[in-house]
């Protein structure tokens, strides 16, 4: 956060790289906002100015699941084809892919004297816990709290399905703001009950997987059955 007449972009995006170059990373920049390490990217940035105040958020992978990353980011394949890459996961990198012991503190160290550097002003967090204030506290609820990461009120539909064993299962589920509001359960399993049992065990469940798991639990099925059924469900997270 800055005030607008101290604002610049290649300034920001400067610190990062200073970071990095401190600690042996090769650094280049990509577009506008985009910082490539070997030709792959490790750090997106966006920007925004309000009210006489500029500022900047980003995201610096560390040491990131790339299984996950590859699970939930999905460009399409015409945006991936122009950019000449096969997947996601060939267009990202770790930066402990170039340094091993690599911490986020080590990093976080490496960025406060980046930016005392570059700013030629004395640098530190600026809220450490020690700091910590009631209306820090407060805004740290509330943005941890279910009403603001699942309160907007997009309803949408998914549809999941898969073939075990014991049958072939079509999970439809009906989700607003974050919770399932409507479950409908399709499957030839010679088990008549699942689907009924399935459709109430769903019903009014947070979206979320953690939830989504807790209640599969609560049905008692054979725990293989229970691992095939969270899997096709966490599809549609």
């Amino acid at each position: 956060l800055l005030r607008e007449t101290d604002y610049d972009v290649s300034r920001q995006l400067s610190v990062i790289e200073t970071a990095c170059r401190s600690l042996g990373i090769p650094v280049e920049r990509s577009g506008r906002n985009d910082l490539l390490a070997d030709g792959r990217k490790f750090s997106g940035n966006a920007f925004y100015k309000h009210n006489g105040r500029a500022y900047h958020h980003g995201t610096i992978m560390v040491d990131v699941d790339m299984d996950l990353v590859t699970r939930y980011l999905s460009p399409s394949k015409a945006k991936l084809q122009a950019k000449g890459v096969d997947s996601v996961r060939s267009r990202v990198v770790n930066l402990r892919e170039f340094v091993p012991d690599l911490t986020i503190d080590r990093l976080a160290d490496a960025l406060i004297a980046a930016c005392a550097d570059i700013y030629n002003v004395g640098a530190s967090i600026a809220f450490p816990p020690t700091r910590a204030t009631p209306e820090l506290a407060s805004l740290t609820a509330k943005y941890r709290s279910d009403a603001w990461l699942y309160g907007q009120e997009l309803p949408f539909t998914a549809s999941v399905d898969g073939r075990f064993p014991w049958g072939g299962i079509e999970i439809q589920l009906n989700v607003n703001e974050g919770i399932i509001r409507a479950v409908r359960v399709y499957t030839d399993a010679m088990d008549e009950t699942l689907a009924p049992r399935l459709e109430a065990a769903l019903q009014s469940c947070t979206f979320r997987l953690s939830d989504l798991q807790q209640r599969l639990q609560s049905l008692s099925l054979p725990q293989e059955q229970e691992n095939q059924l969270l899997s096709i469900l966490e599809t549609a997270l």
